[in-house]
C-alpha cells in the first residue's frame, strides 16, 4: 500500500470531513468522508488525481500549514 496523503476540511456544522487518497495494487482508492466512512476506487492515477483535485476546490486542504502540495497535484 502506497498513501498519498490526506485532505481535510470543517463542514458548515463544524465537523471534520477527512479524505486518505491510497494505492493498493495499482488499483487507486479515496477513503474519507465525516459521518459514514466512503469509498471511492479509480482505474488510474489520472483519475484520482481529477478526483484530489475536485476536493480542493470544494474547500479541502492538506493537513498543518506547513505542508507540500503532494504528488497528486502534479502532471
Amino acid at each position: 500500500m502506497q498513501s498519498y496523503g490526506s485532505l481535510e476540511r470543517k463542514t458548515p456544522k463544524g465537523y471534520t470531513s477527512t479524505w486518505h487518497f491510497i494505492n493498493i495494487d495499482n488499483e487507486y482508492f479515496a477513503i474519507g468522508g465525516c459521518h459514514k466512512a466512503l469509498a471511492k476506487r479509480f482505474d488510474n492515477i489520472a483519475d484520482l488525481r481529477i478526483f484530489y483535485k475536485q476536493m480542493l476546490g470544494y474547500g479541502y486542504a492538506i493537513p498543518g500549514t506547513a505542508a507540500v502540495q503532494l504528488e497528486l497535484c502534479a502532471a
